[in-house]
């Protein structure tokens, strides 16, 4: 981030935090080559991590990408 700031291009850190049902997370996880371990590992950690954080959250259990892209900017620009 500190090569944006000497570029002088304007930015904001809006955190938003992308959740899923716990079946279709274990599929994509899946999908994208994860073994049994990390993704038990994954779940284990990263729900419960994230569950601490009042963030926006936008659930995209059955979002495609354009759809959950859309829903995003519509969140930020609220």
């Amino acid at each position: 981030m500190s090569r944006l700031s000497g570029l002088n291009i304007q930015f904001q850190i809006i955190p938003i935090i992308l959740e899923c049902e716990l079946e279709e997370n274990i599929r994509r996880a899946r999908k994208d080559g994860r073994d049994e371990n990390r993704i038990k590992c994954g779940l284990e950690n990263s729900r419960e991590l994230y569950s601490q954080y009042a963030y926006p959250r936008l659930d995209i259990t059955k979002l495609s990408v354009d759809e959950a892209t859309n829903k995003l900017i519509n969140m930020i620009d609220e």
